[in-house]
């Protein structure tokens, strides 16, 4: 995922979250499905519920990258913001966001609802189908509660992970049962037994790129022990999605005057899924931290692919996104360029200077102006 948050901000963010949502949020957990869509009974249905872009897909909380320091806005833009999006920008400490906690639960309810129909159809002649449902039900309940974890918990810590609060669990869509929160633990737990569930049961690889597949299972097993800080498994995994596919896109082939410069399901990307919108993070309203900018060196050819100028002189725009967009729907899915950045931190983590580097130079070799690239 892109939204690369360092811990103090996530840890400070979490903090500041929880102590607003879990009253307000927890409502959404006691409500019931709308009776009105009728009752799913098929595997078409399921199929259906699963393959459903915006209910499955693009919702993931944006609430890291809202109070991320890699841009910033116009005082006359953020002035007229509602009130919560100006505090979360401003890092207010009483923010209560029962949309966010909503999209996410959304996932879980989908997912809960398939998995709990499935066993229903197993007579089905379409046993291979089946067993594809399952890995992707437990897929993105997995994600879905990684996703809520990195913004209602504070950020995993093995020490203290028994005692520390997680999120709430949900694993039924019965919305009478009862509802609690859950330890950093158990939390991490679960997304690991979901996971490895999921990986036995969805194909090696997916076609479109919305659905996901082991790559993408293992892309998210990376990025989660990155984040507890397990770096020999974060390797491992990030490895093991490489050797499904590794292809990068050269960007010395990418027109840097694009206004779209990346189609949304290109070559590098694993599995397409992306934030919940907002026009804040559109080319026209979020402007590019100058420090962070000029970070970029001028052989670079992210720093002309993914910005832009944004007319005034020295403001700048991001537009690059791998959702093929200016829209403010951010992706935040699974890369294989990703992927080796991931793999070389565990090498570096762990002292295999060698390894890091060979992954490194890989990626820059896609990236720098090839005239200027050496070794």
């Amino acid at each position: 995922m892109n939204t690369k948050i360092s811990k103090t901000l996530l840890r400070t963010m979490a903090i500041l979250i929880m102590a607003g949502s879990f009253g307000s949020c927890k409502k959404f957990l006691d409500e019931k499905p709308d009776s009105s869509l009728g009752e799913p009974k098929s595997i078409e249905d399921l199929q259906a519920i699963m393959d459903s872009y915006s209910g499955n897909n693009s919702s993931y909380p944006n609430l890291g990258q809202q109070s991320d320091d890699d841009y910033y806005l116009v005082d006359a833009y953020l002035n007229g913001l509602n009130a919560l999006l100006q505090a979360t920008y401003k890092w207010d400490k009483n923010i209560e966001t029962d949309a966010t906690w909503r999209a996410g639960y959304k996932v879980v309810l989908n997912s809960n609802m398939v998995l709990e129909i499935l066993p229903s159809l197993q007579n089905s002649s379409q046993q291979l189908q089946l067993k594809t449902l399952k890995g992707t039900a437990l897929f993105f309940r997995s994600l879905a509660f990684f996703h809520l974890a990195q913004h209602f918990a504070l950020p995993y810590n093995q020490t203290d992970a028994a005692t520390l609060p997680g999120i709430p669990l949900r694993l039924a869509s019965d919305v009478n049962a009862p509802v609690h929160r859950h330890t950093m633990q158990q939390t991490y737990e679960q997304i690991i037994q979901d996971l490895n569930i999921a990986v036995a049961h969805l194909p090696a690889l997916n076609a479109p790129l919305s659905r996901p597949s082991k790559q993408a299972a293992y892309a998210l097993f990376a990025n989660l022990y990155l984040s507890m800080e397990n770096y020999n498994k974060a390797g491992l995994y990030a490895d093991s999605a490489l050797q499904l596919g590794a292809q990068l896109i050269n960007y010395n082939t990418v027109s840097t005057s694009a206004a779209i410069p990346f189609a949304q399901f290109n070559n590098e990307t694993i599995m397409s899924i992306a934030m919940s919108g907002h026009a804040r993070f559109n080319p026209t309203n979020g402007k590019v931290d100058a420090v962070f900018y000029n970070s970029y060196s001028n052989n670079d050819l992210r720093k002309k692919i993914f910005f832009r100028a944004a007319g005034t002189p020295g403001q700048f725009a991001f537009k690059g996104n791998y959702q093929g967009n200016t829209t403010g729907n951010l992706f935040c899915g699974f890369t294989t360029a990703e992927m080796l950045l991931v793999r070389a931190e565990a090498s570096a983590r762990q002292n295999a200077k060698d390894s890091a580097m060979a992954d490194i130079n890989r990626l820059l070799k896609n990236r720098i102006e090839a005239a200027s690239f050496t070794n």
